[in-house]
């Protein structure tokens, strides 16, 4: 659509699907649980909370890290593999692939080891896909395979968010807990493709994406070790369901 009918029409036309699927589909919604009144639309003393910060700052810089391979990793396919734009779309299908089938498979491996704990490792296989495989290996076989990898385990380190702050502080504050960790998701983002966009025309030169994977692998190297800290401090007994 972009090379036919240009960006505007692209977005525009996007935007219409995602209308026409996402109002059918929520037709189908029901309630499972009777939720209580939330006494605050937005929880700010929350933040007073050493363990609702932790969980703050890890969304944050879950977020910094998640949507750079996706920004980024078609372009990198053409710009520094030497690949053809063909692969480039592919790499975006990967991406999103690997991501439907982790958002599902990831939720059912939490009901067995605990959403923390399934976070926790979510996170630290995005940033071993980032910094142990993309980083290094530059060729297109690593490349497509830290995608998919990356794509399974990536999509539900952000979903799982709300579901571990359920859990820590239950299920009448999150609605009002959400607020605040969406923002943080706003913040992680700005910090991530425009910060990433300007290393890779500064430092490297257009063609040179290794500050840029840096950059991005830093953002879930701290979300891991915060997330690591918080698991900790909830509960030292890492065979424990949390």
């Amino acid at each position: 659509m972009v090379a036919n009918l240009g960006w505007q029409w692209s977005l525009r036309i996007t935007g219409l699907m995602t209308i026409g699927v996402s109002c059918p589909a929520s037709l189908l919604l029901r309630k499972r649980i009777q939720v209580p009144k939330r006494e605050k639309i937005v929880d700010v003393q929350a933040m007073r909370n050493p363990l609702f910060a932790l969980l703050f700052s890890v969304s944050l810089f879950t977020a910094g890290g998640y949507f750079m391979p996706y920004n980024f990793m078609p372009s990198y396919t053409v710009v520094a593999l030497g690949e053809s734009q063909n692969w480039s779309t592919s790499i975006s299908s990967i991406l999103n692939a690997g991501s439907i089938a982790g958002r599902i498979l990831v939720g059912v491996l939490a009901d067995f080891i605990g959403p923390l704990n399934a976070m926790f490792l979510t996170l630290l296989i995005s940033n071993l896909t980032i910094l142990a495989v993309w980083l290094p290996f530059k060729n297109l076989g690593a490349l497509v395979a830290s995608a998919l990898v990356f794509g399974f385990v990536s999509g539900s380190a952000v979903s799982l968010v709300p579901v571990v702050a359920a859990s820590l502080f239950g299920v009448k504050r999150l609605a009002s807990l959400l607020g605040l960790l969406f923002f943080s998701y706003t913040l992680g983002s700005l910090a991530c493709s425009p910060v990433g966009g300007a290393l890779l025309d500064k430092y490297g030169q257009g063609t040179n994406y290794t500050p840029l994977i840096i950059y991005g692998g830093a953002f879930f190297s701290a979300a891991t070790l915060l997330l690591g800290i918080l698991r900790m401090v909830v509960n030292s007994n890492l065979r424990v369901k949390i």
